[in-house]
């Protein structure tokens, strides 16, 4: 005998939410803070290296929110905006934001990407610039889980 039966097809968000994999909502935990600063010494070829040695930074707060226009992560006083690529990862980009890098104080243009793990969630972010004196490289990278609501 011949059995038939229905499939049904439910929207990938609807899917996503009932496993857990919903990128929205609060996450928090530790990151780690890092930079490079190295500037042209003139006349000489040589460079002088400034590094921020990597900072641990405890109860950080990364925030996901969707809107129309995309996804906003926000972290610290940098908010990035990204896009899915794919069930469990968020390609992210942002305005400059205020960071620290030894000696400089500043605006960098950061992007990252936000991935879901379990429960959890990983931020990595990096701004690289170089204005042909000085080049300064920035990475913030956390680890944490979804907060209680």
């Amino acid at each position: 005998m011949l059995r038939l039966t229905r499939t049904m097809v439910l929207p990938a968000a609807l899917l996503l939410a009932a496993c857990g994999g919903s990128f929205e909502g609060k996450f928090q935990g530790e990151a780690v803070e890092s930079g490079t600063l190295k500037i042209a010494v003139a006349q000489t070829g040589a460079e002088a290296k400034n590094e921020t040695p990597p900072r641990k930074l405890p109860n950080q707060t990364v925030t996901v929110h969707k809107a129309e226009s995309g996804w906003t992560v926000k972290f610290g006083a940098c908010e990035l905006k990204g896009e899915e690529s794919g069930a469990k990862l968020l390609v992210l980009k942002g305005s400059p934001c205020e960071v620290k890098v030894a000696t400089y104080e500043g605006p960098l243009p950061l992007s990252g990407t936000l991935e879901l793990e379990g429960d959890g969630a990983k931020l990595n972010v990096t701004a690289t610039v170089n204005n042909g004196s000085a080049v300064v490289s920035y990475e913030y990278a956390f680890t944490g889980k979804r907060a209680a609501e």
